[in-house]
């Protein structure tokens, strides 16, 4: 083979590779951000879902309190999921097993349900009055039912 044929042949394999680099990274993406929007979150467990929501109801960052709302409509209800970081400073990894941490999901529908994180953290990358970027894996157990749902997602405003 001349220099010419071999280098081309590199070329093709390098070119090949990265292909299949960029979409397994772009599957690895997807699997783990369900959607475009302002919050997303993976339940799994009890409930497996994606859901995905724009509808940020609240959201406040003073002093040291971290708290944020997320409404998102479902056909057969409402649910609504809440983050309450009460000695926050500053980007990090916070757990919710402490008790300054907080976290809940509401479900509104044919039988309401709300369900508190038991376990977990929020990696909080950065977080300004304007601005929140954070991601969470979390667990959360039913006060009524007491089963258990694990959420993994993104909040990005």
């Amino acid at each position: 083979m001349n220099a010419h044929k071999i280098s081309n042949w590199f070329a093709f394999i390098a070119a090949g590779l990265l292909f299949f680099m960029s979409c397994h990274h772009a599957a690895n993406q997807k699997s783990t951000n369900p959607c475009e929007e302002a919050f997303s979150m993976a339940l799994s467990g009890f409930v497996n879902k994606d859901l995905c929501s724009n509808d940020i109801t609240s959201y406040n960052l003073e002093d040291q309190l971290l708290q944020v709302t997320i409404e998102s409509s479902e056909v057969s209800g409402k649910l609504r999921f809440e983050i309450k970081l009460e000695k926050f400073d500053g980007a990090g990894l916070y757990s919710f097993s402490e008790k300054e941490s907080f976290c809940q999901m509401t479900v509104y529908g044919a039988s309401d349900e709300f369900y508190k994180c038991v376990t977990g953290i929020i990696d909080v990358r950065e977080a300004t009055r304007q601005n929140l970027q954070a991601s969470f894996d979390i667990t959360l157990e039913g006060f009524y039912n007491k089963k258990t749902i694990n959420a993994r997602g993104g909040i990005h405003l």
